[in-house]
């Protein structure tokens, strides 16, 4: 039996492994709707490319997302998780370059929060939100970490128009933004290789 068989099918194990981590975080949390759907789908699509180190990390996202869903508000215990899934297995990128991109996720989410309670009297970025940005640093460094928050926003852009659309969402009012982020980050995962080439190249 060809060698590449046995790497896709233990590719798929994982990647079956990923979604069921970010379904078991979420139903722990037991939350509602069908939002663990494309979460678990992107789940197992990070997982096969970038490995069974992200599996803590589905877990907390499927997790803090119910939590978010369900009272937009998570508690402490998913991203100590997250942490200590880091220390033992470490992340998609070194160690250092992790650090790195925690801290710049820490320092860019207090800004915002910052600016945003100073312009508007309201917190812009919530604490959880800031929280997922550093976790999302720790396993994907400093580009990763971009590259999440930019994907993130644009699932919460459109998560955020449909909601206006239906009616369900008026003006300035806040609505649950870590599913939008964690599928950000785990698109982000699954993709990392082919965006830091493509820095590279724009560097060149």
């Amino acid at each position: 039996m060809p060698a590449p068989f046995f790497v896709f099918l233990g590719g798929g194990f994982v990647a079956v492994l990923g979604g069921l981590a970010c379904a078991t975080g979420w139903f722990c949390c037991r939350g509602r709707g069908l939002w663990w759907l494309p979460l678990c789908g992107i789940a197992a699509w990070a997982v096969d490319s970038a490995g069974a180190v992200v599996l803590p990390l589905c877990f907390v996202l499927g997790c803090s997302a119910a939590c978010d869903l369900r009272e937009m508000e998570v508690p402490d215990l998913p991203w100590w998780v997250a942490c200590a899934g880091w220390l033992l297995f470490g992340g998609v990128v070194p160690r250092p370059v992790g650090l790195a991109g925690a801290v710049l996720a820490l320092v860019f989410g207090l800004f915002v929060w910052f600016v945003g309670t100073r312009l508007y009297g309201e917190a812009a970025y919530g604490g959880a939100d800031v929280k997922l940005g550093a976790v999302a640093g720790l396993y994907l460094g400093v580009s990763g970490f971009l590259l999440a928050l930019l994907l993130g926003s644009l699932f919460g852009l459109a998560h955020g128009l449909w909601l206006r659309r239906g009616g369900k969402l008026g003006p300035r009012q806040p609505f649950p933004f870590i599913p939008a982020l964690g599928m950000g980050v785990l698109a982000a995962a699954s993709v990392l290789p082919l965006w830091e080439h493509l820095l590279q190249l724009l560097a060149q």
